[in-house]
């Protein structure tokens, strides 16, 4: 029996692996293998010292305990994780998937990465915690910069599960391999209606590498909870099971 295609989700700023339970179970329907890891300073992970390279270590483990190919889909800060743990994993992801996601050149930070977009309406909202190891949301604007439809009462009740986002780690610069990079199969997922990170900056970052792929969604920065089957039909078809819909940008 062949195993089934997997992902493994990564998740960005203020959240943690609770933010995929809807997509893991959307694309179980699919018939692939799905899970999510917590990074360094969030969830089952609270307690590791946060650092791009414990992210790292934390997402090339659980590549490494995936069985058959597996595809590494990183959201958001995500996305710089899933860079720099495809140039370290022991095993190589079977794609990258940027999903409204930032995409570091080799020495760039989570800082230089997300100082570029100045359209971004997190930067004049988050403030530090008081000792200055935290960033922190306020509940009242989380609905604003994340969803689509900021009023709808289901953006607040996810608000409820937003925290305060690590500061250690985010002056990291990444130590890339562009000859692995560039074999490595890779998509960019933009969410046209992102306030948290604009679409006119995801578009630049699709020039940074070589994308073999770009998909569009008309959703806000969060599609794993705004619109799981969709994104989960997106993820199907890359993953090449027969009957998923493509949804290429034209």
């Amino acid at each position: 029996m062949s195993v089934p295609h997997g992902l493994l989700f990564v998740h960005g700023s203020h959240t943690g692996a609770w933010l995929w339970q809807a997509m893991v179970e959307a694309c179980r329907s699919y018939g692939l293998a799905a899970g999510a890891v917590d990074l360094a300073g969030y969830g089952v992970n609270r307690k590791v010292a946060p650092s791009l390279m414990a992210n790292a270590a934390i997402v090339a483990d659980g590549l490494d305990a995936c069985a058959g190919p597996t595809m590494l889909v990183g959201h958001s800060m995500g996305g710089v994780v899933i860079t720099q743990a495809a140039c370290r994993a022991s095993r190589r992801p079977s794609r990258l998937v940027y999903l409204a996601a930032f995409v570091p050149n080799d020495g760039d930070s989570l800082a230089t990465c997300a100082g570029g977009d100045r359209e971004s309406f997190v930067p004049r909202h988050r403030r530090l915690s008081s000792d200055g190891t935290y960033a922190i949301l306020s509940r009242e604007v989380i609905p604003e910069i994340f969803f689509d439809r900021p009023d709808d009462p289901a953006s607040h009740r996810w608000a409820d599960r937003f925290g305060p986002d690590p500061v250690a780690g985010g002056g990291d610069p990444c130590r890339l391999d562009a000859e692995s990079l560039d074999a490595i199969p890779a998509t960019y997922i933009e969410c046209r209606h992102s306030r948290a990170i604009s679409l006119g900056y995801q578009r630049e970052m699709q020039q940074r590498r070589r994308f073999d792929s770009v998909r569009s969604l008309e959703t806000g920065h969060l599609p794993m909870l705004e619109a799981p089957d969709e994104l989960a039909g997106v993820l199907a078809e890359l993953a090449g099971v027969a009957g998923a819909s493509a949804h290429d940008r034209h």
